[in-house]
């Protein structure tokens, strides 16, 4: 009972950022066309990594969910900074949208950072990280036993090793940022289900 309830206490002190990324033809006429539909939202063309810091800080501070919008056709990129999340409209070419939940102070930066340097891309495949993990496994196994003669305690730590060696190679940058304090999720469940499913057990219980 004492751990769920510190798993529900950390969950309660986190905020989520969503990622999403709009490929643009021409990228004047995607924020043309966006500009009437985010609300004045904070907008921001090719920031350096202290101006999107900056501008999504002030977001974050005051919302638990916030989502980052990028813009770009290639070449350019504009992000919009909005409070809550932001359904891109069917008419957007989404490339993507990723879920992350921040755990810690400060840790809003160096997904912001990860984002500018352009290594998040692609989709998140469902079950990207359990083949991640049997691949590093599979080739780790394979390493240790090219050293079974020195024994089965430092084949096996050999395997561990280079299991999670591989594992945050393959991962990356998602392994990197969950050490950071930032955890690639599914999208958060809203917060009036968890209140609905409380009250339903203290009704039981009474």
């Amino acid at each position: 009972m004492m751990r769920l309830r510190g798993i529900t206490k950390e969950l309660s002190k986190s905020k989520f950022v969503k990622y999403s990324k709009v490929s643009c033809s021409f990228l004047s006429e995607c924020v043309s066309k966006l500009e009437k539909v985010t609300g004045g939202a904070k907008r921001l063309q090719d920031p350096d990594e202290y101006m999107l810091i900056a501008g999504a800080e002030d977001i974050y501070r005051t919302n638990r969910f916030m989502t980052v919008l990028e813009l770009t056709d290639g070449m350019s990129r504009v992000f919009y900074l909005i409070s809550g999340d932001f359904q891109v409209p069917g008419e957007f070419r989404e490339e993507f949208e990723l879920y992350f939940r921040v755990r810690r102070e400060g840790a809003l930066g160096v997904l912001l950072r990860t984002i500018l340097t352009r290594n998040i891309r692609g989709r998140r495949f469902r079950h990207r990280s359990a083949l991640s993990f049997l691949v590093g496994f599979g080739v780790s196994f394979a390493t240790s036993s090219l050293v079974e003669g020195l024994g089965l305690w430092i084949q096996s730590m050999v395997a561990v090793v280079l299991t999670v060696l591989i594992y945050v190679i393959l991962d990356y940058p998602f392994s990197l940022l969950y050490l950071r304090g930032v955890e690639l999720t599914q999208k958060p469940k809203k917060k009036a289900v968890i209140l609905a499913i409380k009250q339903k057990g203290k009704g039981e219980t009474g």
